[in-house]
């Protein structure tokens, strides 16, 4: 049995072992996903109604009843039938799939602004001073200088500094991309996303909530099974193949 978890390191929803993603929940490198179990509410409603589907078809073509069996081209009106109301069923639920990923998005993204108000002018200053002072060794020093001793501080940083520096944080990756080189673009791009993932490593439910939301919305609001069934199902292929599989 598997449970799904969105992991705070990789900032993605996995499927783990039930045991695997407890470990990782302990450990503080991932979390529930909450109110997004609802939304993977419906692609379970959905696998329901495909598997229903593969099972009313091949109930009709094997079927011993001679209202179906002995009446040419009944089979084919009952199938079309089905299709027809499970496409019909399946539209619909894509579009109380979007409506709930965006209500989820839209909530998520009001409780990070939340959250990022309540920064102090103390921290958001430091925050910009420290910035511009890495700015300044961009430009005018070094940039291995720069990028070492952020990555130096940010391990030892606490929530509130985080959340600050995420704020300031484009300017600098601003400045990293008017003077890096060929040569050092894909190191130094490696280094300021793993700088990046951990301001984001912030135990702060309005901000994990809105990185939840942003991993949500680059999910297609499609249905895998539905997509498989749709590729592979010989009442949606306009040919049918000797080893099709129904």
């Amino acid at each position: 049995m598997l449970k799904e978890v969105f992991d705070l390191e990789k900032n993605q929803f996995e499927e783990l072992s039930i045991a695997d993603a407890e470990k990782l929940i302990r450990d503080g490198k991932a979390c529930e996903i909450g109110e997004i179990a609802l939304i993977r509410n419906i692609d379970r409603q959905v696998d329901q109604c495909v598997n229903a589907y593969k099972d009313a078809v091949n109930e009709i073509r094997t079927t011993d009843d001679p209202r179906i069996r002995n009446v040419e081209g009944a089979a084919e009106y009952e199938i079309r039938k089905l299709k027809e109301t499970l496409d019909e069923g399946i539209k619909e639920l894509i579009e109380i799939k979007k409506q709930k990923i965006d209500e989820f998005y839209e909530k998520a993204m009001h409780e990070k602004a939340n959250a990022i108000k309540s920064i102090s002018s103390t921290e958001k200053e430091s925050a910009r001073f420290f910035i511009e002072k890495l700015i300044g060794e961009v430009k005018y020093g070094s940039l291995e200088n720069a990028l070492s001793e952020l990555e130096s501080q940010v391990k030892y940083m606490n929530d509130d500094r985080k959340k600050a520096l995420l704020l300031e944080f484009s300017k600098l990756t601003d400045a990293f991309e008017n003077k890096i080189n060929n040569v050092q673009q894909k190191s130094i791009n490696r280094r300021l996303r793993a700088i990046y993932r951990e301001l984001n490593n912030i135990n702060d439910t309005g901000l994990i909530k809105a990185r939840m939301a942003e991993a949500l919305k680059e999910q297609s609001t499609g249905f895998t099974s539905y997509t498989i069934l749709k590729l592979t199902h010989s009442t949606y292929r306009k040919r049918r193949l000797n080893h099709e599989v129904i």
